[in-house]
């Protein structure tokens, strides 16, 4: 989850891909313009009538094996199909195969690779590859770092109408890296987007209202835009709602709507969000207590590297709350969390979204965040 950072308080960070199963995020500071984007039309290979049936073929098949539509889920065959449609010319193949790259989906993860395919794809046109390389460039993943460049390729994205390439194209603007400074212009952009319904736009305009950081403060108007990306299926939406309703300060107080709302959020598999789900489970919050499930989630979180599942998780073991007591397995968890500089400051999981229901006695932190940049 791309929880607002303390440094990026005033300046908001930026949002950017999703491969074919994910979302990316980044971050901010200052730079000249980009050289002007020029509206040549996009070089896209030739292909006959027949090639490009096949290779459409090719596509879907792989989008199936993906998702697992139609046929059992395998990455590695969704890979393979992938490849023929992209060494067949087709950009959209070519996104794909870059994304299986990216992300290790059937083939081992390869930055450098993935960029090189995402840069056949951006040179014929594609807009979701022309995104996904600026946020390569921004982040300096399999490329040289470069503001400009990731802010061209945004340029370029936004330049065809793209949603996400205008608005992360804002959101240098916002601060002027890689593009030159003018606020009053980001912020346009961000809430043309929002409007336009991009999730990602959605919780930013939410999180400036909240903040009031370049917008008049107004709580209640960023409350509505969380609740237009929680119904868009946006996690952070959802669980800023789950927030909101467990704290009972801008919405009315409901533990079951947080509950509901939290269990959503914790549907997409982001490690805070499994472990947040995990704390309504331990307490009680919006359902029956359930310890099991409560530790259940805690090794879901601890297994992607969240330390204060990992943490949580080995108190359940030293203690048997939940799970058979196994000191040896506390000691492992104890361990991965202390690594991470966790074990000796639990008290960190309060600054949660929606941290501190476990005790009555302790407040409820809202936290409504804005996305940082892009991490592909």
């Amino acid at each position: 989850m791309r929880w607002l950072s303390a440094a990026l308080a005033a300046a908001l960070g930026v949002a950017g891909c999703a491969g074919p199963a994910a979302k990316p995020p980044a971050v901010v500071k200052t730079s000249p313009p980009p050289p002007a984007v020029k509206k040549a039309p996009a070089a896209r290979i030739a292909l006959s009538e027949e090639e490009r049936a096949a290779a459409e073929a090719a596509l879907q098949l792989g989008l199936r094996y993906s998702s697992g539509s139609g046929v059992p889920k395998d990455n590695a065959q969704a890979f393979s199909w992938f490849k023929r449609a992209a060494n067949a010319g087709l950009a959209e193949g070519q996104s794909a195969v870059a994304s299986c790259y990216l992300y290790g989906l059937g083939v081992p993860k390869n930055d450098a690779t993935a960029a090189q395919w995402y840069g056949k794809a951006a040179a014929q046109g594609n807009a979701l590859a022309q995104v996904r390389l600026g946020a390569l460039y921004f982040s300096g993943r399999g490329v040289v770092q470069d503001d400009r460049k990731a802010a061209n390729f945004f340029a370029r994205a936004a330049a065809s109408g793209d949603l996400q390439g205008k608005y992360n194209l804002a959101l240098l603007r916002l601060v002027g890296r890689g593009v030159a400074l003018d606020r009053p212009k980001a912020i346009a952009t961000i809430m043309e987007t929002a409007r336009a319904g991009l999730p990602d736009a959605q919780i930013k305009l939410a999180a400036m209202y909240f903040q009031g950081v370049g917008l008049k403060k107004d709580q209640a108007q960023a409350m509505v835009w969380v609740r237009k990306a929680a119904e868009q299926d946006d996690p952070i939406g959802q669980a800023s709602l789950a927030a909101e309703y467990v704290r009972g300060v801008l919405l009315p107080k409901n533990e079951a709507l947080a509950f509901s709302w939290m269990t959503k959020s914790a549907a997409h598999g982001e490690p805070e969000h499994l472990y947040e789900l995990s704390r309504f489970h331990s307490a009680g919050l919006g359902t029956a207590k359930n310890p099991v499930e409560a530790v259940r989630l805690l090794k879901q979180s601890s297994e992607l590297g969240y330390a204060l599942a990992q943490y949580s998780l080995a108190l359940c073991y030293s203690s048997g709350d939940g799970v058979a007591r196994n000191q040896e397995e506390a000691a492992k968890w104890f361990r991965l969390a202390a690594a991470q500089g966790a074990a000796d400051k639990p008290a960190a999981a309060t600054t949660r979204a929606t941290a501190g229901y476990a005790s009555s006695s302790q407040p409820v932190t809202s936290v409504i965040p804005g996305r940082s940049i892009i991490n592909p």
